[in-house]
């Protein structure tokens, strides 16, 4: 499977992410998923989630995909999070890569619910500057030094996205920004 096929798949499901950002996402995976796998925070509807499955079949040696959502309407005021729940299950049964979903908020979970170490991680989750604190402290320890974390919204005057990362990733060498896609390296 090629990128283009992906995103044609991809940007048919309800989602924010532009296609730059998509693009941007797929190269992050071929420059970090090694065996690790990988770890997206918020899910929604499936867009992202579909295009990290996609490129997971792509592999020739399979790893781990882990997603972490609540999908609870509190988290998601305005939006029908069942049917964004329904729509993420059908776009992963359709891609047919094998995942695991830890249906809670970062807060809730427990380490023996969390892979151990992770190739790539995707934050997009709740934008709120404490829930954006507790997605880097608890998961941002699992990627593995050379491996790659991406937060989605970064630079948007609405969310505590770039402010939290900037504050927390200091260590880290910025990848660069592709529409509001932040990627950056451990070292």
């Amino acid at each position: 499977m090629d990128l283009q096929r992906a995103l044609s798949f991809s940007r048919r499901i309800r989602g924010w992410y532009e296609e730059c950002e998509l693009e941007a996402l797929w190269r992050m995976c071929s420059e970090a998923v090694q065996r690790h796998g990988i770890l997206e925070v918020g899910c929604f509807s499936g867009r992202t989630s579909s295009l990290l499955g996609q490129f997971v079949r792509t592999l020739t040696a399979p790893v781990p995909l882990t997603f972490i959502d609540p999908f609870l309407p509190e988290y998601m005021k305005g939006f029908d999070i069942l049917s964004a729940k329904a729509e993420f299950t059908w776009c992963l049964q359709k891609i047919g890569t094998p995942y695991r979903l830890i249906q809670k908020r970062t807060i809730d979970t427990t380490p023996a619910e969390l892979p151990a170490r992770i190739d790539l991680l995707h934050i997009d989750g709740d934008h709120a500057k404490t829930a954006v604190e507790i997605d880097c402290r608890v998961l941002l320890p699992l990627v593995r030094p050379g491996g790659i974390a991406c937060f989605h919204d970064y630079g948007r005057p609405a969310f505590a996205v770039k402010a939290v990362v900037d504050n927390v990733c200091v260590d880290w060498t910025v990848i660069g920004t592709f529409g509001t896609l932040r990627a950056l390296r451990k070292v």
